[in-house]
């Protein structure tokens, strides 16, 4: 992982995730400009870790480019891995963790080189303090994402 310097390029097309992530669709350009100077970008190379099942979450994950595999490690005795899902551009990951305040409940690894934007959890907060009805997508998005990983296990 190499953080990389955030050109105005790149900060446009952070914009065009945005805008193709249901829950940030509410927010008004004053208040994502406002966000804008705390987004870094990272590449990643393939086969690296973004996040692992278990640690604590400090940060939300947008896809600028690349796909990552989503898995969850279940079982007491006989424990496995289990890809959940595949992301790539545009979507995102972390959310779940940084609302709950619960451990990361997957392991995010890329399966191509990745570049991602990424939010810090007070950044993320400081969002979801800015606008109710993004607090309330977000909250819904991470129930439905919950229940549907419970439903893979």
């Amino acid at each position: 992982m190499k953080e990389l310097d955030i050109k105005d390029v790149d900060l446009s097309s952070f914009m065009k995730v945005l805008r193709h992530v249901e829950f940030f669709k509410s927010m008004t350009i004053g208040q994502i400009e406002k966000v804008l100077p705390y987004v870094m970008l990272f590449a990643y190379e393939k086969d690296d870790v973004v996040c692992k099942q278990g640690d604590n979450g400090d940060s939300f994950f947008m896809i600028k480019q690349g796909r990552v595999d989503v898995s969850i490690t279940s079982g007491f005795i006989f424990r496995r891995d289990k890809v959940i899902s595949t992301l790539g551009p545009r979507e995102f990951f972390g959310e779940m963790s940084l609302i709950s305040d619960y451990v990361r409940n997957a392991t995010v690894v890329c399966v191509e080189p990745c570049l991602i934007f990424v939010l810090s959890k007070r950044d993320f907060s400081y969002m979801l303090s800015m606008n109710p009805d993004f607090r309330r997508e977000v909250y819904h998005m991470a129930n439905d994402r919950n229940l549907i990983m419970k439903n893979k296990l």
